[in-house]
């Protein structure tokens, strides 16, 4: 990748470069947009690229990418939602569609809980943007809370990756060592950013577990009689043995 864009680095075309790999990289994760932001910010000390504007390039792609996103997995989700409901060949796909309709409300619930903190937090875990813009899109969270969430955490991403390129080339003489070790980083924050939200979500499930299993005087129990039934029957029986 960093092959490619080296006969661009002392260029303006640089910053139209990211701007598109950025944008692309929301719905097609194909293209390292991380890595070249960090391998562009490198070149920043020697004053070969201007990390304001790669800063403005990489938001402005971030924030592009993902309102394509957003539609396509809004478009994904109409398109589900119109096709026939259960009967006849339908029928047989009625559970997997009720399935994926449960994890779709799930992930809604989950978004209009902490939809900031969700949306923010994905853009540094690996595939985490593409996930949860998409989720966002065809679950039909509010655009109007999707857009200020995705530009804040498009900047929060822009100005980190800038700052891991600047940084690690400052600290070594030649840029590409600078990139590796902003990748490096860069890596090794988004493992931890997942580690610790897994550990959460387990956390919770485990705390939530009783609460969804216990049930008072065993009245969740299917194979508990009622007791006003139970004695209804007693006394019938009773009844009858008088009456022969």
């Amino acid at each position: 990748m960093l092959d490619q864009i080296m006969p661009f680095i002392d260029s303006p075309w640089i910053y139209v470069l990211v701007c598109a790999v950025v944008a692309v990289d929301a719905f097609l994760p194909i293209v390292p947009s991380e890595t070249l932001v960090i391998g562009v910010a490198a070149f920043a000390p020697d004053g070969r690229t201007q990390p304001a504007l790669l800063v403005v390039a990489a938001v402005v792609g971030a924030v592009a990418g993902d309102r394509v996103s957003y539609a396509i997995g809004r478009s994904l989700g109409h398109r589900s939602s119109g096709r026939a409901g259960p009967g006849g060949r339908a029928g047989s796909r009625a559970a997997p569609r009720r399935r994926v309709r449960a994890a779709h409300d799930r992930a809604r619930r989950a978004l209009a809980r902490r939809g900031a903190t969700a949306i923010i937090t994905s853009r540094f875990v690996p595939g985490g943007r593409t996930a949860v813009t998409l989720v966002a899109g065809s679950t039909g969270y509010p655009l109007r809370a999707f857009w200020p969430h995705t530009a804040l955490a498009a900047l929060a991403w822009a100005a980190y990756g800038t700052g891991l390129g600047y940084l690690g080339a400052s600290l070594s003489a030649h840029p590409l060592t600078g990139i590796a070790a902003g990748v490096v980083l860069a890596l090794g924050l988004g493992v931890a950013i997942e580690g610790v939200r897994c550990s959460l979500r387990r956390v919770r499930d485990r705390r939530a577990g009783p609460d969804r299993s216990g049930s008072p005087s065993g009245a969740g129990d299917p194979d508990r009689p009622v007791q006003g039934v139970a004695s209804a029957s007693v006394g019938d029986r009773r009844e009858a043995r008088t009456a022969g």
